[in-house]
């Protein structure tokens, strides 16, 4: 769930226009949410929210714009794709949200948004997995890390993402847990 919602984040930070801020953790509690006070706290007009569910080899996504301010859903919007279609999805959130805010597209956003690659689910589960894993920061969660995302460049040799995520593993292990490993840093390369 996290990959899918860091993938979006990920992807619409990129865009020029955009300006994205991340709650922080104190605010990312279950639970109703005081739009006026993240809008507030943040500074920013709108929040976008929503949730993500996966069953078998489906995963759907509902998502809502909201004014900080008013707190008044401005755009929803409900996803459901093979979980192979996941690089589509997160394309298609990213370019609906941009949509809605009426936010310009420069030429190399939207050929980079266009680009749609077919998912292996195996693969896909042992790099959210290993994503997941990678954030908590300590050395055994790191080394879980690792053999998630190794499993899923095995799974999936063309899974660029992973292979990524797996370089900055190696990389955050040799450089917070693991400095005298040198081959650490020549994986991650």
């Amino acid at each position: 769930v996290n990959g899918i919602t860091d993938a979006v984040l990920t992807d619409l930070s990129r865009i020029g226009e955009l300006q994205i801020i991340a709650l922080p953790t104190d605010l990312r509690q279950p639970g109703p949410r005081d739009f006026a006070e993240i809008g507030r706290r943040l500074n920013v007009n709108g929040c976008l929210t929503g949730n993500v569910s996966r069953s078998a080899d489906r995963i759907r996504v509902v998502i809502q714009l909201v004014q900080a301010p008013s707190g008044r859903n401005i755009w929803s919007k409900a996803y459901e794709r093979d979980v192979r279609d996941v690089q589509t999805l997160h394309n298609d959130i990213v370019r609906d949200v941009v949509h809605e805010l009426q936010v310009p597209l420069s030429a190399k956003d939207s050929e980079r948004l266009s680009g749609n690659r077919a998912v292996v689910p195996e693969a896909y589960d042992h790099y959210l997995r290993g994503r997941f894993f990678l954030n908590t920061q300590n050395p055994s969660d790191q080394d879980t890390a690792i053999a998630s995302l190794e499993q899923a460049v095995q799974t999936d040799p063309s899974f660029a993402a992973a292979y990524a995520e797996l370089a900055q593993a190696y990389t955050w292990k040799h450089f917070a847990f693991a400095p005298e490993q040198k081959d650490l840093v020549e994986k991650a390369f």
